[in-house]
């Protein structure tokens, strides 16, 4: 239930900025909401030279507040020299809005921080910061992040749903690392965490844990009925909180679903471990993975089980490539999507192995992207074209992640999937 229909600014800010030593807070005017459905938002899934990725997180403060935390490495922004004499220095704007739905029928909040660095040759570092912004319990909202590298003049633009319709939900916990405190970007977990929850006088959270290997995306023209998902973890075990915190190691690979009510609904917190170097692609076994997509059953199986994977996997790629030199190219251009694919796609499983990952590795990022809270549209060509490609993904509700799409499959995709395949094997970029 919508409690107003104003829009309103939020002007109590609170800005704590690990590793910068100074900054600038600002605020915006509230500004006229623009649906957000109706713009070609393909930025968001295009791959910027140089690499510009900053990442984000949402945790609930109180009732009326919840807090923005976000992350940028310094080796991403522009240190410059405003004039002769002055210290190398990074300026990032990081502007949030908050709308009640992707249609933005109201804004509830909006505003926006100048942060500067000053560049420190010896370190390499993440800048690290948090902001606040208004939003009331028992709602759900979408909040549009914009951060800019004011030096390079350039910007990137990400959406986040927002729930706080209850207090089980995802934003009501957080883990950060015990050492710097810095929080569990894309709720990846590799080792002991800080976990904590949102709201006092609670005594325990629940933990369970998934083990499973899912197997990859179907040709988007097979039409395969899924199969459920079996929702009994793999164990179940109590954690103590002390003042609302408790330490928790998630060394071993999977998944871990926290909540604070087991019998309330499903809903919670997950952390995942895919493996010690994800989202990268590092190992040979994991390149060979993803090109199941591109190769028969027997080729693939001939490569995975190779008494020399590494030479297997060379040999394929200089086979269709025809040169080692556009052998290099191709796998680089390959195993760029399949990480942007960890990194955009990834659910309860690795990015690459579902349905988008599937279509962005093989077809590259769309022309135009059109998105919805609950869907999103991919064209390959102009928008309105009949000549144009167009993929539909349908959000799917799982607790355990709000980044769950399932592909709306047709026979109609057969030709262009094995035209894109075929066109790999020879050696060109699809």
């Amino acid at each position: 239930m919508k409690s107003t229909k104003a829009k309103t600014c939020h002007e109590n800010l609170k800005l704590l900025l690990f590793l910068l030593p100074l900054f600038l807070i600002s605020i915006t005017s509230c500004e006229p909401a623009r649906r957000a459905s109706n713009q070609n938002v393909a930025f968001l899934y295009k791959k910027e030279a140089p690499v510009f990725n900053p990442e984000y997180t949402v945790v609930h403060v109180n009732d009326s507040l919840s807090e923005l935390l976000f992350k940028i490495p310094s080796n991403q922004v522009l240190y410059a020299r405003p004039n002769s004499g002055m210290p190398f220095a990074a300026q990032v704007k990081v502007s949030y809005r908050v709308f009640d739905d992707f249609d933005a029928h109201i804004i509830y909040d909006t505003a926006s921080i100048i942060m500067n660095d000053i560049e420190n040759f010896d370190l390499l570092k993440d800048l690290v910061g948090n902001i606040r912004f208004r939003a009331n319990q028992g709602m759900n909202y979408v909040l549009e992040v914009t951060m800019a590298d004011i030096n390079r003049n350039r910007s990137r633009k990400q959406f986040i749903n927002v729930e706080k319709a209850n207090n089980n939900s995802r934003h009501n916990f957080i883990a950060k690392d015990l050492e710097t405190n810095i929080p569990a970007f894309g709720n990846l977990v590799k080792n002991k965490m800080s976990l904590q929850y949102a709201f006092p006088h609670r005594e325990h959270l629940y933990i369970r844990y998934y083990n499973r290997d899912f197997g990859i995306a179907p040709p988007p023209f097979a039409m395969v009925s899924p199969r459920p998902f079996e929702y009994r973890a793999d164990s179940v075990f109590m954690l103590h909180l002390e003042n609302q915190k408790a330490i928790l190691d998630f060394n071993q690979k999977g998944f871990y679903h926290i909540q604070v009510d087991t019998l309330m609904n499903r809903n919670g917190y997950t952390l995942f471990n895919f493996n010690s170097t994800f989202p990268e692609i590092k190992s040979v076994d994991e390149m060979i993975s993803p090109l199941r997509y591109i190769t028969s059953k027997s080729e693939h199986e001939a490569m995975a089980n190779a008494t020399n994977k590494k030479e297997a996997l060379d040999q394929f790629w200089i086979n269709a490539a025809g040169n080692p030199e556009r052998a290099r190219e191709l796998i680089s251009i390959f195993y760029n999507r399949v990480q942007d694919a960890n990194l955009h796609f990834s659910s309860f499983i690795e990015g690459w192995k579902t349905d988008r990952g599937m279509i962005y590795i093989i077809f590259g990022p769309p022309n135009v992207l059109y998105k919805t809270s609950d869907t999103e549209s991919w064209i390959y060509g102009e928008d309105q074209n009949m000549m144009s490609l167009t993929f539909n993904f349908m959000n799917i509700e799982n607790p355990f992640t709000d980044n769950d799409y399932s592909l709306d499959r047709s026979v109609i995709y057969k030709n262009n999937w094995h035209r894109a395949v075929d066109t790999w094997r020879q050696g060109r970029v699809f």
